[in-house]
């Protein structure tokens, strides 16, 4: 029977409430709004099964190593131990979408449209995430072009997906292709519930920093349509509306108003970047590694400047990391929609790693006064308490102010990569 004994050891795929037979493990929020499995002890006949699909628990089990940089270690030495370490490096990929449109609407360079596509093509399902009409992150199906748009662009919040594992298996034994795409996580909690591989099944797994609090973003909704005096329409988590580099979270109203703000200044963003709300087990992730169970891993790449010319274009590019033959066979047949070029590992994760190591290796840092945050959630307005636990200096503030203007003069990328506009 599972239980969790420590949060952090519990990343909410809900594989374990899925495979139950007895229907005796519900999903259940605690107070920061995040789901666990909850057992009817009674009901329980003990087969092991919950255990046996827990992603958590497999890694506990197989010992994965989790790398962890070492005090005072630079980016590029933790890289390079990782790389390392690691067995079997799987092949390292920047592409974007032909199609500029979709690639100008995608969080990153528009790879997951190209897959969708690729599904929708040969009569597939796809399963991704959405803002639903109750702005909630869910999991959704679809057969259809016409929602493509919706599945567009990351979420960054934990969405709600039970019955999706179950609805996948009835495809799959039907021989239908179908396309998952979602967090490390919830893939191999996916793979783990499946019990073996079907060939018509594609996975896509996304770099994940850690998962947002669905409480804390309702408590955003909440503030914003009050705020604005109008429900949501939509929301873009990562609009170009200043370009790829400086990209901005976009919530738009259906009395037309509309609000554009970054990582700074707006009040979700803000405390998801200084990882304030992530799930516990986010701090101490168990998957981590360069090796992943599903297909492919996707995400931003973030300097083009050594690639060739057509890959150097602010609209952004896409780091895919194939981890099948599927998946290169794939790619192959993708050359229609996407335009790719292959690069080295160690050099693509100190990219991506910015100013610290790559996300793709590493836990996100546990903020001090993450606790403290959440016992104020119920009590505190959440602009009160962005500007309790996460205040704006003046420098911040001065710098939020003059993006939308060094953007209209056309001097925003230039002064974002420390050159002098001429």
């Amino acid at each position: 029977m599972v239980t969790v004994q420590e949060k952090k050891y519990c990343c909410g795929c809900a594989a374990c409430v899925e495979v139950c037979p007895q229907k005796c493990i519900k999903y259940t929020f605690d107070e920061e709004g995040f789901g666990y499995p909850e057992v009817e002890a009674m009901k329980c006949v003990h087969c092991g099964l919950c255990e046996s699909v827990c992603p958590v628990i497999a890694k506990e089990k197989n010992s994965v190593p989790v790398y962890e940089p070492i005090e005072g270690e630079s980016k590029e030495n933790f890289t390079h131990r990782v790389c390392e370490s690691e067995r079997n490096i799987p092949a390292f990929y920047v592409a974007y979408n032909r199609n500029s449109q979709i690639r100008e609407k995608s969080t990153s360079g528009g790879t997951f449209s190209a897959l969708a596509e690729y599904v929708y093509e040969r009569g597939g399902w796809v399963y991704g995430v959405v803002l639903d009409q109750n702005c909630k992150i869910v999991h959704m199906a679809s057969n259809s072009w016409e929602d493509l748009a919706l599945f567009r662009g990351s979420k960054y919040v934990q969405s709600e997906q039970q019955g999706m594992f179950e609805n996948i298996k009835n495809k799959l034994r039907q021989n239908i292709m179908v396309l998952y795409s979602g967090t490390p996580c919830q893939v191999e909690g996916l793979k783990r519930y499946l019990g073996r591989e079907y060939e018509k099944l594609i996975t896509v797994d996304i770099f994940c920093h850690g998962v947002g609090s669905p409480k804390y973003w309702k408590k955003y909704v909440d503030y914003m349509q009050q705020k604005y005096n109008s429900p949501i329409q939509r929301v873009n988590f990562r609009e170009k509306t200043y370009g790829y580099n400086s990209a901005c979270m976009a919530v738009y109203f259906k009395n037309g108003k509309s609000s554009h703000k970054g990582h700074d200044d707006d009040l979700y963003w803000t405390a998801f970047s200084k990882c304030y709300i992530f799930r516990p087990s986010c701090y101490c992730c168990k998957f981590k590694t360069l090796n992943h169970v599903s297909d492919f891993s996707i995400g931003d790449f973030w300097e083009t400047d050594e690639l060739p010319e057509s890959f150097q274009n602010s609209n952004g590019t896409t780091l895919i990391i194939t981890h099948s033959e599927k998946a290169k066979t794939i790619l192959m047949e993708l050359s229609s929609l996407l335009a790719f070029t292959s690069v080295d590992p160690n050099e693509a994760l100190l990219i991506n790693g910015g100013h610290m190591p790559s996300k793709l290796i590493s836990s996100s840092s546990l903020p001090a006064k993450r606790d403290d945050l959440f016992d104020d959630l119920d009590r505190m307005e959440i602009d009160a308490i962005v500007k309790k636990y996460m205040p704006l200096s003046f420098k911040q503030l001065f710098k939020c102010k003059l993006k939308p203007i060094l953007y209209k003069l056309g001097m925003l990328e230039k002064v974002k990569r420390g050159k002098k506009p001429k």
